[in-house]
């Protein structure tokens, strides 16, 4: 159900996060934490207004772009609203993540091990019960405990707020 729209919201943090991991191994090298969070702040920071207003006009335009497939199709206006919501999820910790890849690959390999295994177990039982929007709901939760977990060992590792608010 993955829509092009929602690829959209991932270019903006997959090309900021270029700026992060060009200056973040020299920085912690260094110790210069306060630089690093600096950058880190940001790149959040021009993420998350660039996604922000991204999804605002997928959530306004969704219900439109349903209907001209046909009136079936406006049945699946939730799930895409919560499918492009924990795609904005996915992009606000994007910078994260790739900072943890390089301070520690090993947890951010059992990061996605986390969420495979909970999109596979939870999305099994949710399709079953309530079908498209039991998945959608199983990948909002599987992508909310990754990144839950990618903060936590991100907080660990370095001392610096890996989002603009915590």
């Amino acid at each position: 159900m993955v829509n092009w729209y929602h690829y959209i919201i991932l270019l903006i943090p997959v090309a900021l996060s270029s700026i992060v991991k060009s200056n973040a191994v020299a920085l912690i090298n260094d110790n210069n934490y306060s630089e690093l969070h600096k950058i880190l702040f940001t790149v959040n920071l021009v993420n998350i207004i660039g996604c922000s207003l991204i999804v605002v006009v997928i959530i306004l335009f969704t219900k439109t772009i349903l209907l001209t497939f046909g009136s079936g199709f406006d049945k699946v206006y939730i799930p895409l609203i919560i499918q492009t919501i924990a795609y904005f999820i996915v992009s606000v910790f994007t910078p994260a993540e790739k900072l943890l890849t390089l301070i520690n690959v090993k947890k951010e390999i059992k990061a996605n091990i986390l969420q495979l295994v909970i999109l596979i177990i939870l999305g099994s039982v949710f399709t079953y019960y309530w079908g498209v929007l039991g998945i959608t709901v199983a990948l909002m939760f599987s992508v909310c405990m990754k990144y839950l977990f990618v903060y936590v060992f991100l907080k660990k590792c370095i001392p610096i707020k890996p989002l603009i608010i915590f």
